[in-house]
């Protein structure tokens, strides 16, 4: 069964806690105190067991005890117990450590134990970054938590190193002014803003894959994300992740709020369409532990850079819905040169940290003096302002608004890092970036249909002697026969386009031909061919009875108009 609590701050006086006086320690032992009218015996049953400490933690709400205890050669053990443990059967886990304690025993060792919580000190931690709520108030989980006195107990490099006026004027010196380097400074904010926003205004995470050759500054433009948070760096326990790992260690890795690369899309050797939706979501893959229970999956909100030398969309699936969480940026050069390249390097290897602390305390502040909705006004002004944009522009199309849901955290990124390292950045140049390389201003990259039958014309042109065509002999049937292409009268789609030729194609054709395309749902794509008039059956249905070969029975299939246009000859 899962559970969840919340810790509010501890009160100076612990009420109503009972405690167990027939148990208890005495000259360095547990055990049982034996009270008769005249006397008061203490039953020594094991070795003490102390209490040094109560960890709070402070995003799960669960509690661990620092004890300590001495060994048969009186060494002294120290040890973090879950709470949760203290029970006859998990209080035997501190056997392997030294403790004294058998089975009949394991009662007096527990109340001993729970007798030392009232007075015992404590402190907060946690394991997650993020925002969470602590003592009824929203705090930012951080190396050293900002609203609350806890401390990051985890072992990612997170937090502020070095000096942040040497970070500040590298900023200044090489990213300024560069707008595709203040792009990724804007990226590497907006994970935290949609951690913020997440459960405000339904955003999904942030995501950029960065593609181009090898020298085009990718890498560094990468770690340039990571060092606004954490230390920039390969090596365990860092942000800068590779796609060499599994799906699951690179989801499992990935926390809230802080911005992470995931480098070298070129070692991927699985299909990415179900890993770009699954870091999209924010959710790890659920899996079963050994007992077959349901393991507990991750969760983050946050900004993800990937690079690769290959587009990632290319290689995933033909699916509309990548086209708005995925703003893939090609053939760009990301560094002003391979001296500002190394000098970016060297600086943020010593100095990082700094953005994501200092976003996150005017975050809480902003809400602290005039509400949560005004980051929320402001995240609508500049998804109103990029919409709007579209539409002067004519890219207004059935995905813009979802893309512009994840482009205006990126927006309001840059303008909360303004204020935070006052520095102006050239927003409206942004937006123009944005909008350069957004994968849905182009119609027929948007419409599914329009992708799958360029490519079904593509199989078609390659592939030519592969169908009986209008006007060959009679009796010639081509081996490996594909379909068959016949002259109609001439007519329209619904769009105007024109066409005098039709496909006639069996259903397991046309679905092999389209799913080594990458369109793994031909139902999608039968339904729009049949909204533009390029698919030609029934009211009430896609497939038809078709007759591909003279004197053959006739096969289900599809009948589909093929325009006159270029490209689709």
């Amino acid at each position: 069964m899962n559970l969840t609590a919340t810790i509010n701050k501890a009160s100076n006086k612990r009420k109503n806690y009972f405690t167990y006086e027939k148990y208890g320690i005495e000259n360095g032992n547990y055990g049982i105190f034996e009270r008769k009218k005249d006397s008061n015996t203490f039953i020594p049953k094991g070795s003490a067991i102390y209490v040094d400490k109560i960890i709070n933690r402070i995003d799960t709400g669960e509690k661990f005890l620092m004890l300590h205890f001495y060994d048969s050669q009186g060494c002294k053990v120290k040890t973090t117990f879950p709470r949760k443990d203290l029970t006859e059967t998990g209080i035997m886990a501190l056997l392997e450590f030294g403790a004294q304690i058998l089975k009949q025993d394991a009662r007096a060792l527990i109340t001993s134990i729970m007798n030392q919580e009232p007075n015992a000190p404590y402190r907060l931690e946690h394991k997650k970054l993020g925002f969470s709520i602590y003592d009824g108030k929203t705090v930012f989980l951080a190396r050293n938590a900002i609203g609350a006195d806890s401390k990051y107990d985890g072992k990612l490099k997170i937090g502020k190193t070095g000096k942040y006026k040497k970070w500040n004027e590298m900023i200044k010196e090489e990213v300024i002014g560069n707008i595709p380097l203040e792009f990724i400074l804007a990226v590497a904010g907006s994970g935290i803003f949609t951690d913020y926003l997440r459960d405000k205004v339904q955003v999904e995470n942030v995501i950029v894959n960065l593609v181009g050759e090898s020298s085009t500054g990718k890498s560094t433009a990468g770690l340039l994300l990571v060092s606004c948070g954490a230390k920039p760096t390969f090596q365990g326990n860092s942000l800068a992740l590779n796609f060499s790992d599994t799906q699951n260690a690179i989801l499992a890795s990935i926390p809230s709020s802080y911005p992470v690369l995931i480098d070298e899309g070129s070692l991927c050797r699985y299909n990415p369409t179900s890993f770009l939706y699954n870091i999209s979501s924010g959710k790890e893959k659920e899996r079963l532990t050994k007992n077959l229970d349901k393991a507990d999956a991750s969760y983050f909100s946050t900004a993800i850079v990937t690079t690769s030398e290959k587009s990632l969309l290319s290689m995933a699936d033909e699916n509309s819905g990548l086209l708005v969480r995925v703003l893939e940026i090609e053939n760009v050069v990301w560094t002003k040169s391979a001296e500002s390249s190394d000098k970016i390097k060297n600086i943020i290897s010593s100095n990082h940290g700094w953005l994501i602390p200092k976003l996150a305390e005017k975050i809480l502040s902003v809400e602290r003096e005039q509400g949560q909705e005004e980051i929320i006004s402001r995240y609508y002004h500049f998804h109103k302002l990029l919409v709007e944009n579209s539409k002067q522009q004519g890219h207004y199309n059935n995905l813009t608004e979802r893309a512009c849901k994840q482009y205006a955290l990126i927006l309001l990124s840059a303008s909360f890092i303004e204020d935070v390292i006052g520095i102006r950045l050239h927003i409206d140049e942004l937006i123009n970036f944005i909008e350069t390389h957004s994968p849905i201003k182009e119609e027929n990259r948007v419409d599914i249909g329009q992708r799958a039958l360029s490519y079904l014309m593509q199989y078609i042109s390659e592939h030519y002697s592969q169908f009986c065509i209008e006007g060959d002999s009679a009796d010639f049937v081509p081996k490996d026969c594909a379909g068959r292409i016949t002259k109609v009268c001439p007519s329209t789609l619904i769009d105007g386009t024109p066409y005098s030729k039709r496909l006639y194609i069996t259903n397991i054709k046309l679905t092999s031909i389209l799913h080594a395309g990458q369109f793994p749902d031909i139902k999608v794509i039968l339904k729009r061919w049949k909204e533009e008039g390029i698919l030609k059956s029934e009211k009430d249905r896609y497939i038809s009875d078709i007759q591909i070969v003279k004197e053959m029975p006739k096969v289900k299939g599809y009948m589909i108009n093929m325009p006159e246009q270029e490209g689709h000859q």
